[in-house]
């Protein structure tokens, strides 16, 4: 989370549940420093609920990036796969 915040990397990927990734002191530290200073989060997944694979990428840097991202997800959502994923994953 550092090196993204000092523009270090413009990506970082994750496959920890949230409660791993919760545990580890300086991302925590971290982001609680950001949150009180302003930084703007949403945790749309509970205590126990995990992704697999997280994208966390620079406000307002790498468009094309982000419309690689964007443009394989609407795919999943109009084949179908990506209300099969949510279903098997969060429901």
């Amino acid at each position: 989370m550092e090196a993204l915040d000092n523009e270090e990397v413009d990506a970082i990927f994750s496959g920890m549940s949230i409660s791993e990734a919760r545990k580890e002191i300086d991302d925590v530290i971290f982001v609680e420093y950001n949150i009180a200073n302003g930084l703007k989060v949403k945790m749309p997944l509970g205590e126990e609920d995990y992704s697999e694979c997280a994208v966390m990428v620079k406000k307002g840097k790498n468009k094309e990036f982000i419309e690689v991202i964007n443009r394989g997800l609407s795919n999943l959502k109009k084949n179908g796969k990506y209300e099969e994923i949510i279903n098997k994953y969060l429901n």
